[in-house]
């Protein structure tokens, strides 16, 4: 039989970039063309909508069939220069590979845009369509643990199957802003491994033996050990388990995840810099765990899969991307069995917290920082990324329920004695939680109340319902049944915030006169408060002289009072949790008419029924006076509009406060044109007309305060 074999392109070339160069170099060992791969004759291939046909630049050669040799994983690079802010590499042949990465120099400067790729398949000869590669851990190793001279920044490596061909974009996030330096696109071959060799054991360097689920050791799965250059470094335990997804896409082959290893393998080591695969276990779709970093799984091997915080964890990684799904059942079993084994050498439930200190300065918390971590977090939990995806980290909890020997038997109600918001409940000291159980009540022996992971109140075996007293703060509760057998079964965490501190009016409430029109029996007020809480308010409302309800927001409310008669404002708050805080102000609002005002120069009396009383008093003299005494918190002034209505100064207590305009438009009556909160005491105020060109008559309608 005779087959056809694709020669790759030359060890290097020069390509179009974006309208300039790139240089084109394989990086890594130098393959002759007679290692080129095999596959069955091309099959045509239409062009992406949108796009024109590449031309084929590879030879195509008859040769025998020959059986396939093992053969080392290598990685192949092409230096992308980026011009403008963008690097594009055209479609453009290659030597056969499977996956693919971008890395950079610096790991802290990656792109802030997209880096997106697309492939040849060498089997149907069609192009995909473009695939974007997530930003992987920027820093994998912890500065003090791995050499990091080489170390360079990179995104995951994706799977594409058997693929010779490629082409690939990134993008800044603007115009300005350069991208990293030393982008390479980095085109990986995972090999075809040898016979599989003895796995290496690790040492008893754990704690209490724990049975580990099955797994296949790095030899089973190819690892190329001539890759690792530096031993194994190890800490004194494992205190968390960190879970990861490799983000390189759900549509892989289970089969092909041994040579996905290999091809992460590869990447860490040949393109990231690192010294080993930086995961201490991966598992695939189908729930195959396999060994990652060399050492032994019953050790506590210090990996590079969380910055900052590989010490005292482990790293866990989900082949696959995992933001808008979640992973099977399957998986979570193996996730839960894995994290039982780990944490269990060392005595610990993965129900619970340890404490893990920041190990670098330029991680996501502070350098020394000490924080608490549930035993089975998500690597953004110690990491700024999206890692292990927005599904996959949602299912957290359940994973943490089955690992702590959950056989799913119980099931939470909803909390009560307090308010839900915004997914957590509020209450002030005490909550009460409520469970169903599928588990025959002979087989109960109690249930425990976990707060933070500490057992804080029991529950007979008849139970369904406790209260459990909280501390202030944010708290998560669980419920655990506990069986005669001795196996538990526990709810997923509630988020409980316990708050017993009352809101506080700082200050209480006002009254304060606002403009508006004044009548004998309407005179225009704001009632006014501030209120704070230091959880939130849920409600607030002002209960008399009338019922009305407010936003959490609000700070002031426009109404109006009837003159003479004294009025009382009660205003009731509470926050989510339930506390309760009131206030109270009685005021009186009085008309004052012009007619008891002093005056200085001339006034006139004016007649008309839309002033109050009938009487108001008009002058066009500059310096005219009226001035009143009087005693309240507050004072407006009320006056007659027309289009040719002059400007007044108002004085308060000898202090000038303004010059108000008069005029308008049309004609309006008894508009109470400005006001002012004195502060309680006896006040003066004056009105004077500024005898305005043109249009200096004023007419005074009287005065309103507030006492």
């Amino acid at each position: 039989m005779v087959q056809r074999r694709f020669i790759g392109l030359v060890a290097a070339a020069v390509v179009t970039v974006g309208g300039g160069t790139a240089a084109v170099v394989w990086h890594g060992d130098d393959e002759p063309a007679a290692v080129a791969r095999f596959y069955d004759p091309p099959v045509a291939a239409e062009p992406p909508v949108g796009e024109e046909p590449v031309a084929e630049t590879a030879a195509v050669v008859d040769q025998p069939v020959r059986k396939a040799k093992p053969q080392r994983a290598i990685s192949r690079g092409i230096d992308l220069a980026a011009e403008n802010a963008k690097a594009d590499l055209p479609q453009r042949d290659t030597e056969p590979f499977s996956m693919v990465s971008v890395t950079w120099t610096d790991p802290k400067d990656a792109p802030s845009g997209a880096v997106e790729v697309r492939t040849r398949s060498a089997q149907t000869r069609r192009w995909s369509t473009w695939q974007a590669l997530e930003t992987e851990e920027s820093n994998g190793p912890d500065r003090d643990k791995e050499a990091t001279a080489k170390v360079r920044g990179g995104t995951g490596a994706i799977w594409v199957g058997p693929a010779d061909g490629v082409a690939a974009r990134v993008r800044s996030g603007s115009a300005s802003e350069p991208l990293p330096a030393g982008l390479r696109l980095n085109l990986i071959d995972p090999g075809r491994p040898g016979a599989a060799t003895p796995a290496q054991k690790g040492g008893g360097q754990g704690g209490a033996a724990i049975a580990f689920p099955a797994y296949k050791t790095r030899a089973e799965w190819g690892a190329d050990e001539t890759l690792v250059e530096n031993p194994a470094e190890y800490a004194t335990d494992v205190k968390v388990q960190f879970v990861h997804h490799t983000a390189g896409g759900n549509t892989y082959n289970c089969a092909d995840s041994p040579a996905i290893l290999r091809g992460i393998l590869t990447n860490h080591v040949t393109n990231r810099g690192w010294n080993d695969i930086g995961y201490n276990f991966l598992v695939d779709k189908c729930g195959t765990l396999f060994e990652g970093r060399k050492g032994g799984v019953d050790r506590p091997v210090i990996g590079a899969h969380t910055y900052g915080f590989n010490t005292g964890s482990s790293g866990i990684a989900v082949l696959g991307d995992y933001r808008t799904i979640g992973v099977p059942d399957v998986v979570k079993t193996v996730l839960a069995r894995v994290a039982a084994a780990k944490l269990g050498q060392y005595n610990l439930s993965p129900i619970g917290t340890s404490k893990l200190t920041e190990g670098v300065s330029d991680g996501k918390f502070p350098l020394g920082t000490v924080v608490d971590f549930q035993r089975v977090s998500g690597h953004r939990d110690g990491v700024n990324t999206e890692c292990p995806g927005d599904t996959l980290y949602g299912q957290l909890p359940s994973i943490r329920s089955l690992a702590g020997g959950s056989d799913g038997s119980i099931v939470a109600q909803a909390p009560t004695g307090g308010r839900a918001y915004n997914g957590s409940y509020y209450v002030k000291n005490t909550v009460t939680m409520n469970w169903t159980t599928t588990t025959p009540q002979e087989s109960l022996a109690k249930f425990e109340l976990l707060v933070d992971g500490v057992v804080k109140a029991t529950a007979t075996a008849d139970a369904r319902s406790a209260p459990v007293a909280l501390t202030a703060g944010t708290r998560k509760v669980q419920v655990r049944s506990v069986r005669t057998d001795g196996g538990t079964a526990i709810t997923p965490a509630t988020t409980v915030v316990a708050d017993d501190k009352a809101p506080v009016f700082n200050p209480g409430l006002s009254v304060e006169p606002r403009t508006g029109t004044v009548s004998t029996t309407v005179v225009p007020v704001s009632v006014k408060w501030k209120v704070t809480d230091n959880v939130r308010l849920a409600s607030v409302r002002l209960v008399s002289p009338s019922a009305v309800s407010f936003g959490g927001t609000a700070t002031s409310y426009a109404t109006t009072v009837r003159p003479a008669t004294a009025t009382t404002w009660t205003m009731r708050v509470a926050d989510l949790p339930g506390n309760t805080a009131e206030s109270s102000v009685a005021r009186t609002a009085t008309l004052v008419p012009e007619t008891s005002a002093t005056r200085y120069k001339t006034w006139t009396a004016k007649s008309n029924t839309s002033y109050l009383n009938g009487k108001a008093l008009y002058s066009a003299t500059a310096k005219a006076r009226l001035t009143w005494t009087f005693s309240g918190r507050g004072v407006g002034v009320i006056v007659g509009r027309t289009s040719t209505s002059g400007k007044i100064d108002i004085y308060v207590d000898a202090q000038k406060r303004a010059t108000i305009d008069t005029r308008t438009s049309g004609s309006s009556y008894r508009q109470m044109i400005w006001t002012m909160a004195t502060g309680s005491g006896r006040h003066s105020i004056a009105i004077i007309n500024t005898g305005a060109a043109g249009r200096s008559g004023v007419t005074i309608d009287g005065i309103a305060h507030l006492s």
